[in-house]
């Protein structure tokens, strides 16, 4: 997600996605695209103003009459500030995303681009067949923030594990596979490439602890919003 601040675009929330078909429908986390209050807009924009005049104060490339004129500026530039979704695929083409649906409780959301590459979704496969011990992958955009700024080209990380736990609470799948923030809303995939739960968190300072929710649970919410048609269900070659 982005704000528009002194006509550009600042990210305030990074997170990973998944392909559910060929016509653009994804799969993430609704913390990842988590609606920012109205009333929150101007605390944050200001935020975002002072350390976008840090950063750039300090490299030299805003002049003393530019801060100025950009303290003037800015309130107004605030109050015409708007806040986006923007999808970056893997091969780097960036789409604006809607979001069909949302349901906070659950921790997911439905998003469409309009999409001008042939990408191919992720299967999705039943969860209920799931094993402790059953080899997994994840794959996703850990610590964007972070890894963005030193690394040009920073790219999608894919890490291994198994599953730890199967449970029946809101994070259904306990596994260790590591991730991190950014993380969040991508795919956990079983060793044939087809997806079976959505990473949503970890427990802060503890070793190998992560959890995804599982792809039934998805599956069930889809369902319930006449959507599960919207699935893949049929494993690609090149995925």
């Amino acid at each position: 997600m982005g704000q528009r601040v002194l006509n550009q675009y600042v990210s305030i929330a990074n997170g990973t996605g998944f392909l559910i078909n060929k016509d653009g429908y994804l799969i993430t986390a609704a913390h990842v695209v988590e609606y920012l209050p109205n009333d929150k807009k101007e605390e944050y924009g200001y935020y975002v103003f002072l350390n976008f005049c840090t950063k750039y104060m300090l490299s030299g490339k805003i002049s003393n009459i530019e801060f100025r004129k950009i303290i003037a500026d800015y309130k107004k530039l605030l109050q015409t500030s708007e806040i986006v979704i923007s999808v970056k695929s893997a091969k780097g083409k960036e789409y604006r995303a809607v979001i069909v649906n949302q349901d906070d409780g659950l921790d997911l959301a439905l998003l469409k681009i309009q999409m001008d590459e042939k990408l191919t979704p992720f299967s999705v496969k039943d969860s209920s067949a799931l094993k402790v011990g059953d080899s997994v992958v994840t794959i996703g955009y850990p610590l964007q923030f972070t890894m963005g700024d030193f690394l040009e080209d920073f790219e999608p990380t894919v890490t291994n594990g198994i599953i730890s736990a199967i449970r029946n609470d809101q994070w259904d799948i306990q596994h260790t596979a590591a991730i991190n923030s950014g993380n969040s809303g991508g795919p956990l995939l079983a060793q044939d490439g087809g997806v079976v739960g959505i990473n949503v968190g970890t427990v802060r300072g503890a070793n190998a602890l992560y959890f995804a929710t599982s792809s039934n649970k998805f599956i069930e919410w889809l369902s319930s919003l006449g959507k599960k048609k919207l699935l893949n269900t049929e494993q690609g070659d090149d995925q």
